[in-house]
């Protein structure tokens, strides 16, 4: 019996693409006065409030810290746009599929979620987003380099699309030699919440570092591939571990399970290693689920503040652990 399952449920967790511009007329963010800043996101919300399609804007300097840290959470807005909170705004479509961040790094980040292998998709939804923007909001373009950005090295396409994919195989056996290769075709691994963090759960984002010298469909088309061959990577290190070393991973597994089933204070990093090797042992059949349980969604839904929003409390450190392992316990018993 063949132990890996379908890629797209498993491996592949979601895509994800962002496209930053700049209008016509104003300086860049950085360089930005309160007033003109002002004046730019009045034009952005007068353009998107005529829109077919239900938009909420969140000003963030009228938004709690504790919010504020759960849409990062949530990757509804970005670490960067977080720094920028006393000026600093963004749009989330009613199925928080698209997100418009206003006055990050750059005067706009459009970005789409898609769940799966679904790079195509996310980038068409973007683009549909940005073109109509364009309509009404003159994007900073030259015709030598393409859209211009605060930051070099978005400068050209604006594009950086990622893949969240789950890679405790990998993990386990090195990443080195992986990020070598993506380096080479100017693709990067990167962590849980994407540039400068650390991988949670075993859960990384592949996405381009280069913006500058292809079409956007090229780098999409690069990227995929890409992903495709760390898939079957992933599956081929999955095979080896259940072949060569079948007890040390169910141990692995069931410790995992245990922990979470028994735990009385779970620290968010604990319980999404947890989680991954759980996760890792139902893809495998060490374990079997009597209902399903979104073991990915349950990783963004339990961190620190998204578990408060839940609470509808303000915790501190020890009490969110303890309510994180009575979430948890409640979890493993109803599905498994």
């Amino acid at each position: 019996m063949n132990p890996i399952k379908d890629m797209n449920t498993h491996i592949i967790l979601t895509s994800r693409v962002r496209l930053a511009r700049n209008i016509e007329g104003y300086l860049f963010s950085d360089q930005l006065g309160e007033e003109e800043g002002e004046k730019l996101t009045g034009e952005v919300r007068d353009v998107i409030d005529g829109w077919k399609d239900t938009y909420t804007m969140y000003v963030l300097k009228k938004i709690p810290l504790l919010s504020r840290l759960h849409f990062v959470e949530q990757q509804w807005m970005s670490p960067a746009l977080m720094s920028q909170y006393d000026r600093g705004s963004f749009f989330l479509r009613e199925d928080k599929a698209i997100s418009i961040m206003v006055l990050e790094e750059d005067h706009l980040r459009i970005q789409s979620i898609k769940e799966g292998l679904s790079l195509s998709e996310a980038y068409y939804e973007a683009l549909q987003v940005e073109k109509t923007l364009d309509q009404d909001l003159k994007f900073s373009y030259d015709p030598s380099y393409g859209y211009l950005t605060a930051c070099p090295t978005n400068v050209g396409t604006g594009l950086r699309a990622s893949v969240m994919m789950h890679l405790p195989a990998l993990e386990m056996t090195g990443l080195k030699n992986l990020s070598r290769s993506l380096a080479r075709m100017g693709l990067v691994l990167r962590g849980f919440h994407g540039e400068g963090s650390k991988a949670l759960g075993s859960i990384y984002q592949v996405s381009n570092e280069q913006t500058l010298g292809l079409t956007e469909e090229e780098y999409i088309s690069r990227l995929e591939k890409a992903v495709l061959e760390i898939v079957s990577l992933e599956e081929e290190k999955r095979r080896i571990l259940y072949t060569d070393q079948k007890i040390q991973l169910e141990d692995k597994v069931h410790r995992s399970f245990g922990i979470l089933r028994h735990a009385r204070i779970l620290p968010y990093e604990e319980m999404a290693a947890c989680l991954s090797m759980i996760k890792l042992g139902i893809d495998l059949s060490i374990l079997k689920q009597v209902q399903e349980i979104n073991i990915y969604e349950s990783m963004f839904q339990l961190q620190n503040a998204s578990l408060q929003i839940k609470k509808q409390a303000q915790l501190d450190q020890e009490s969110r652990d303890i309510y994180r392992a009575d979430l948890c316990r409640r979890m493993m018993k109803e599905g498994f």
